[in-house]
């Protein structure tokens, strides 16, 4: 188990969908376009930000869990490998 803080590997997603409810589009040419950029209509576009933010509570709870998750599987990590020392 790797235990690097990574946000988005220890929670599954990135901050740019948790602040904003929705992933970003980037294309890696400019003069590349996608199935999604090609297929774009306004109404479509309007309706999924909808049900984004329908689902945005949802995701960002179960995100919170995640991140508390792996905080206490990070904690009971280091504390089996630390040596208590009294004075």
């Amino acid at each position: 188990m790797s235990l690097q803080n990574d946000s988005k590997k220890s929670i599954c997603e990135t901050s740019f969908l948790l602040i904003y409810g929705t992933e970003a589009i980037i294309l890696a040419e400019i003069g590349c376009s996608s199935h999604r950029v090609v297929h774009y209509t306004l109404e479509g576009n309007e309706q999924g930000l909808r049900t984004n933010l329908n689902f945005l509570k949802k995701l960002c709870l179960t995100a919170a869990v995640k991140n508390d998750v792996y905080r206490l599987r990070t904690t009971q990590y280091h504390n089996t490998r630390v040596m208590n020392r009294r004075f």
